[in-house]
Formats: C-alpha cells, sequence, structure tokens
C-alpha cells in the first residue's frame, strides 16, 4: 500500500473510473453531466453495472487473457476489442467504431490494472454515466 490511502484494489478501481469517464467524453464529445438518479432506476442500474461486470469477465479475462498469453498485448487489446463491438451489433459504421473505441479502453485498463477490476470499473462507469447522462425518457446516447 501507498501512503495514498488507497490499496491495491482501490487504485484499480480508480484506475477504472478515469478510463469510463474518459471514454464518455470523448465519445460524447463532451465532460459528462450526470444527475442524482431516481428511486425507480436502481434496478435498471444494478442491471447495468451486472451486465457490465460479466461483459468484461468475458472479453478481458476470458478472450484478452488467452491471446494475451498467445500473441502479446497489441494483438489482445485488439481482439477483445473487435470482438466486443462486433458482439453490440452496431448499426452503422460510426457505431462500430465507438465500440471498438471502448473495447480498447476497457483493454488498457484491464493491461494497466493488472486484472479484469479496472476493465469491470470501466465498464460500469461507462455505463451508468450513459443511464444518468440522458434525460427522462429519453434514449440512451451511447454506444
Amino acid at each position: 500500500m501507498t501512503g495514498s490511502g488507497l490499496g491495491r484494489r482501490g487504485r484499480r478501481v480508480l484506475l477504472g473510473a478515469a478510463a469510463g469517464t474518459s471514454s464518455f467524453a470523448v465519445l460524447s464529445r463532451r465532460p459528462p453531466r450526470p444527475r442524482l438518479p431516481r428511486r425507480e432506476e436502481g434496478p435498471l442500474l444494478a442491471a447495468v453495472a451486472l451486465a457490465a461486470v460479466v461483459e468484461e469477465a468475458a472479453w478481458r479475462w476470458g478472450v484478452l487473457r488467452t491471446v494475451l498469453r498467445l500473441a502479446g498485448p497489441v494483438p489482445a487489446v485488439g481482439v477483445s476489442a473487435f470482438g466486443f463491438a462486433a458482439a453490440h451489433r452496431p448499426s452503422d459504421g460510426c457505431a462500430l467504431g465507438a465500440y471498438v473505441l471502448l473495447g480498447g479502453a476497457f483493454g488498457c485498463a484491464a493491461l494497466g490494472g493488472g486484472t479484469i477490476v479496472a476493465a469491470a470499473a470501466a465498464h460500469v462507469v461507462y455505463d451508468v454515466l450513459v443511464v444518468l447522462d440522458r434525460g427522462p425518457g429519453a434514449e440512451a446516447r451511447a454506444p
């Protein structure tokens, strides 16, 4: 533990939160403007967070880790990012690029943090920001 007071896991979560927030800012072309969640959004936010963790277990713990052992970090991030993007079945090329960027950011967070904790935190933060950034009744503007 360093003098920062954060343990290893805390630093990984902080790295992930920074990656998720930065990814949101890049893709939306502005800083996040989240609002406090409404009570009825609790189950949605819990489901979004759980889905993000499950996806990271598949793409970063499964795919990235396997390709990393076989081919190194650059191919591992690339393969997991493109697989992540393809799995989301974006409707156009712009959305595909956004999902590749997200997958790459989450993959780099996993490598930088040394585990999927940072990647899962990045994905959860990104997805929660998407939900909390939209206005009542609006469609999510994300990938």
